[in-house]
């Protein structure tokens, strides 16, 4: 042992306490530091639930450059958003007590140049602050943004500047209800399969379920059968989102898929739609044998642009079997 010093044997004496609150001995407790500045758009796509169904809810916190550079950067989140909601699996479908029904679109800052026209294609149109203020789902959502801004340092106005909205909306009448049909029927008919797992199979079920729900001979695997399903379940109304709900929309994209395959001959094989470890399912995708070699074609983003996306008035556009006999047909 060590021999001990005086001032080591002297009795200890009490340590005194400073006085205050931990915020004010320690600031930074109540002041979180901004690890990074907030994106001109936010990374996260919110859900609210409305008495109509439920609304997907994108966030501009600061100009990203102007509207045009806006429309930039929200295109990939829109059809990003959408996909993840049509690829969904029949065996999650069947849990969901509310279907899509907007897409919405909040804005903290000033956005140079003609904001309405940059995203008159997304299908969103200006909504009222008075509206925002009266929108249980929007109340909610501009709740949770403050709360994640926050979480970073960052303080954000209650209201934004501005805000759209785009209403995601199945044909209209008779069509939309033999559609709404035909998607509760698939639902519950697909069990736990997803697209690609048994190749065609989902196109299979498509088949025996048309003649009863949509008043179609059972579809063959052909353009022109391809035209007519097309025309029960795809809206030709200029403005909203047109949507195929999502065990339809993956059923289509393997249909496209059994056409590639059996009218065209084509050498195609199937991604399977299965959950990543995040519980996020991949759209639809296949891989086609195409001018001596093997080409990816993502089919749920085809279709989202072709079949879904909002029409302009006055927009004509072409049939999707156009599209199937240009990438499959004449190659």
């Amino acid at each position: 042992m060590s021999a001990s010093t005086d001032h080591d044997s002297q009795d200890p004496q009490p340590a005194t306490a400073p006085e205050g609150t931990l915020q004010e001995l320690f600031p930074a407790l109540s002041r979180p530091t901004p690890r990074l500045p907030l994106e001109p758009l936010h990374a996260r796509v919110l859900e609210v639930s409305e008495p109509d169904g439920r609304g997907l809810v994108l966030t501009c916190w600061r100009s990203p450059g102007g509207a045009a550079s806006l429309h930039a950067g929200l295109r990939p989140r829109v059809e990003a958003a959408l996909l993840a909601e049509l690829s969904r699996p029949a065996s999650e479908l069947r849990e969901l007590t509310q279907e899509l029904c907007s897409l919405r679109l909040t804005v903290f800052d000033d956005i140079g140049g003609d904001v309405p026209a940059a995203l008159r294609a997304f299908g969103l149109a200006p909504v009222s602050l008075d509206d925002v203020r009266a929108g249980q789902g929007w109340r909610d959502a501009l709740a949770h943004l403050r709360g994640e801004a926050q979480q970073h340092g960052h303080e954000v106005p209650d209201e934004p500047l501005s805000a759209y909205q785009a209403d995601i909306r199945l044909p209209e009448g008779e069509a939309g209800q033999r559609a709404a049909a035909l998607e509760s029927a698939l639902r519950e008919r697909l069990g736990d399969a997803v697209f690609g797992e048994r190749p065609g199979a989902l196109y299979a079920h498509l088949a025996k379920l048309a003649p009863e729900h949509l008043g179609l001979p059972a579809p063959e695997p052909t353009c022109d059968s391809l035209a007519a399903l097309e025309h029960a379940l795809v809206s030709l109304r200029p403005g909203p989102i047109r949507y195929i709900a999502p065990a339809t929309f993956q059923a289509l994209c393997d249909f496209v898929a059994v056409i590639a395959a059996r009218e065209f001959n084509r050498r195609v094989e199937w991604a399977p739609s299965e959950p990543d470890e995040l519980g996020l399912t991949p759209p639809p995708l296949v891989r086609a044998y195409l001018d001596d070699a093997w080409v990816h074609i993502p089919l749920g983003l085809h279709l989202l642009r072709w079949c879904i996306m909002p029409l302009q008035p006055g927009e004509v556009v072409p049939p999707l079997s156009d599209w199937v006999l240009d990438q499959f047909g004449q190659r």
